[in-house]
């Protein structure tokens, strides 16, 4: 037989290995369901919402050990309580340990869901120190979307009650032998693998997942594939990924291939002195589309999600223009002062004449269509759209240090929206040039309170001896603050704070433009002078003092 013959017959049967293997693991692990991978080792593979790739649970494993069980990943607590009782099917044996394979939501929320029924949770140190640093901004955010996690009643994550430094990190009986690597800062700095080298599986957690499931926010990602490659040095015959099916050895070396190419495609337009704007487009403050096109060999690994590679190719940008991991990026953001809010009214046209002709505001174009602005300074604004609500407050503007993070709401349900901050100055004509404060209604105190204060840096100035007002003043040279207000019956507790530096001057000013103020200057409960008014649509208006009056 000819070699060119024979060498194309190897190929194409070593390809129909190839296909019938990776059939084979859909059929091992599907969805939500308890599978066997050789005796006493279990795979669970997580369900996404139909139809999407958004994430109910992750993928969790099963081991047996010879009096317990290991459980990789602790996933969120209602998936937990899924693989806890999964595992009763399977065995007698109680759960010892729950192997954090990293920080995340969806691998370690379920963390005290297992520790409740004895377990020891356990994790590289690398995992407590990353949620110190995005703590319990996240869990906070989660508690909003997934009732399993507001239903913990927790203020933060629960850490892994056991961490180790160096690997391997062993577990062993008779039964068999359970190592834990870290290989370093990969997708994030607490990656934990767990090996099981008789049976030649490797528990990757989101290092290694199947299919296009890649997260590169906390990564360090020109490292990453290196991590990947240290595990590739392992003698490894099942991938038990943290998203995806099972697979073989092939899927370590597909994902590491996917890092390289998004890394070198950004990297090359980064050399050609390409901007993130030519590379990203933006709609709402998020990415939606990219000029990056990666080879088809790695389409695997490409999510159809139209924002998951241009988020991807923003991290890496981000992480190549400013020399450093992507992950140490996100640490360095941080809120310095108020940027505006936005306000949904019935009449933009009547806003226009009242903050134009009254308070001296100069109308600025906006980016939404139809929206009116009016430009306070140049980092503050405030914005209106057409609509009506009890409360009227939308959204509002922090401004950001560093790479502003992506939008998010607060635990009231408020659009916040992250904006650099500029120099320019307000209009000459203006009453004040400050946005001092912005106040809103809440159902309760504590948990707008704590979520500003832990996320932001909001420090408490101000309660109200009945509890029903709390003000937080946040970090940056001019102490803006936020107001929370307990909703009452009456009216909508939604306002701006404008600062002025003399109140009767702003007073006299006002009166004569025909401002409909409610009273005259008066001294507030906080201690400043104050004086208040509601504009056409209803919005409350307060302008302030930013001292404290002198006694």
């Amino acid at each position: 037989m000819p070699r060119l013959r024979k060498a194309a017959i190897i190929s194409r049967v070593r390809r129909l290995i190839l296909t019938a293997f990776l059939l084979a693991s859909v059929a091992i692990a599907q969805e939500g369901a308890l599978k066997q991978v050789v005796p006493g080792v279990w795979f669970r593979e997580g369900e996404t919402r139909p139809g999407t790739r958004v994430i109910l649970c992750a993928n969790s494993s099963l081991i047996e050990m010879k009096d317990y069980l290991i459980v990789v990943d602790a996933n969120f607590p209602s998936c937990a309580k899924q693989v806890i009782a999964a595992a009763k099917t399977v065995s007698s044996k109680p759960i010892k340990y729950v192997i954090d394979t990293h920080h995340h939501r969806d691998h370690a929320y379920g963390n005290p869901v297992f520790t409740e029924i004895g377990a020891t949770t356990l994790g590289h140190k690398g995992v407590p120190e990353e949620m110190d640093r995005a703590e319990p901004k996240a869990w906070l955010h989660e508690a909003q979307v997934r009732k399993d996690v507001a239903d913990m009643h927790l203020p933060t994550p629960e850490r892994p009650k056991q961490t180790y430094t160096t690997s391997p990190f062993v577990l062993s009986d008779a039964t068999r032998r359970v190592e834990l690597y870290n290989f370093g800062w990969g997708h994030t700095r607490g990656d934990t693998f767990v090996y099981l080298p008789k049976e030649k599986i490797l528990c990757t957690g989101d290092v290694v997942v199947n299919g296009p499931f890649i997260t590169t926010r906390d990564a360090d990602n020109k490292q990453w594939p290196e991590v990947i490659r240290q595990a590739q040095k392992l003698d490894v015959r099942y991938v038990l990924p943290g998203h995806g099916p099972i697979g073989d050895k092939t899927v370590l070396e597909g994902m590491r291939q996917f890092l390289i190419e998004l890394y070198k495609a950004v990297d090359e337009a980064v050399k050609r002195g390409q901007t993130l704007d030519q590379l990203v487009t933006m709609k709402d403050g998020r990415p939606q589309s990219t000029s990056i096109q990666l080879p088809k060999s790695v389409d695997h690994f490409v999510s159809l999600q139209s924002w998951k590679l241009p988020t991807q190719v923003q991290d890496v940008y981000e992480e190549i223009t400013q020399g450093k991991p992507r992950g140490a990026i996100a640490e360095q953001q941080q809120v310095t002062g108020l940027g505006g809010a936005k306000f949904r009214v019935a009449d933009l046209g009547k806003a226009r004449e009242f903050y134009t002709k009254v308070f001296g505001f100069e109308e600025v174009k906006g980016k939404e269509a139809g929206a009116v602005v009016f430009r306070i300074n140049g980092s503050q604004s405030l914005e209106f759209i057409t609509g009506e609500a009890k409360d009227p407050l939308e959204t509002i503007y922090l401004i950001a240090s560093g790479s502003p993070p992506p939008a998010e709401n607060d635990p009231a349900g408020h659009r916040l929206e992250f904006v650099k901050a500029a120099n320019a100055t307000g209009h000459g004509n203006a009453v004040s040039e400050h946005l001092l404060h912005i106040g809103m209604g809440v159902s309760e105190l504590a948990g707008p309170a704590g979520f500003y204060s832990s996320n932001f840096g909001g420090k408490e100035i101000f309660r109200r001896p009945d509890n029903q007002i709390v003000i937080l003043r946040l970090p940056g040279p001019r102490e803006d603050w936020v107001e929370f207000i307990v909703r009452q019956p009456q009216g909508s507790q939604d306002h701006i704070c404008l600062d002025v530096p003399d109140i009767q001057k702003a007073y006299q000013t006002l009166e004569a433009r025909g401002a409909p103020i409610r009273g005259k200057p008066r001294i507030a409960s906080n201690g400043h002078w104050v004086i208040n008014m509601a504009d056409p649509n209803g919005v409350r208006v307060e302008l302030m003092e930013p001292q404290p009056a002198k006694k």
